[in-house]
């Protein structure tokens, strides 16, 4: 196996006398989907933080395809090809539905025209074309939730962190949203995903990581997580069993 894409090494986080994060290591391969699991208050916003540079670690390492980046801001590791999303989502609502794509492709495009051509094929992929001139803020909350995810795309990531996509989705969308996930990791790029909602995690993932208390629990298929006696007390419950 080739050298993974992202190499977490020993992380701890500390927040005062709390240790959000707790020796937490973690690869991850190209075109890997890795499901990151756990019970509120497990460090998984922390530590997804942590990969994106918005939080610095206390102690560890963060190696991105073998280059070291545990010192470089949000800005410098996108430019690299490490791209998020919000739980809460965020856009220019004031701007259009493709203004704010552009916003994204200009990190990798300074032309303008070309940064507008490449908006409009993110655009296309996640099937908001129809929705090109709208300002932002007049979009339903599923339509927000693709243009975020449209913005990041357009940065041309190798690694995409996924914050809770597909929350307060109806089924119908939901079902849309896994579509699209699947899709983007065909084009070869890798996603670390948060979601509690283990009805999508487990068809999309390739590894589910479960934290809890700032540790990782357990790490396996889908199949091997839902039986896990750790992960069940944890996070599951006994409904798991039904």
């Amino acid at each position: 196996m080739s050298e993974p894409l992202l190499q977490v090494r020993s992380i701890f986080r500390n927040f005062g006398a709390l240790r959000a994060n707790d020796d937490v290591s973690l690869d991850v391969q190209v075109g890997e989907i890795v499901g990151l699991i756990g019970p509120n208050g497990a460090g998984k916003s922390t530590f997804f933080n942590i990969i994106a540079g918005a939080l610095a670690p206390t102690r560890g390492q963060i190696l991105f395809e073998g280059r070291d980046v545990t010192a470089l801001v949000p800005a410098n590791r996108c430019r690299l090809g490490i791209a998020r999303t919000f739980q809460v989502v965020r856009s220019f609502d004031s701007m259009s539905v493709i203004d704010n794509i552009v916003v994204g492709s200009l990190l990798r495009n300074h032309d303008a025209r070309t940064a507008r051509h490449m908006a409009c094929e993110v655009l296309e992929f996640v099937e908001l074309e129809a929705r090109a001139d709208t300002p932002a803020g007049d979009l339903t909350s599923p339509e927000k939730r693709r243009l975020e995810l449209a913005r990041a795309l357009a940065t041309r990531p190798k690694l995409l962190l996924l914050d809770e996509v597909m929350a307060g989705l109806t089924p119908t969308e939901a079902l849309r949203g896994i579509a699209l996930v699947k899709r983007i990791r065909e084009t070869g790029v890798a996603i670390i995903m948060v979601e509690h909602v283990m009805e999508i995690v487990m068809p999309l993932v390739d590894r589910i990581v479960v934290l809890d208390l700032g540790k990782i629990i357990a790490s396996g298929s889908a199949a091997e997580i839902t039986t896990d006696p750790l992960v069940v007390a944890a996070y599951l419950g006994d409904s798991i069993r039904a």
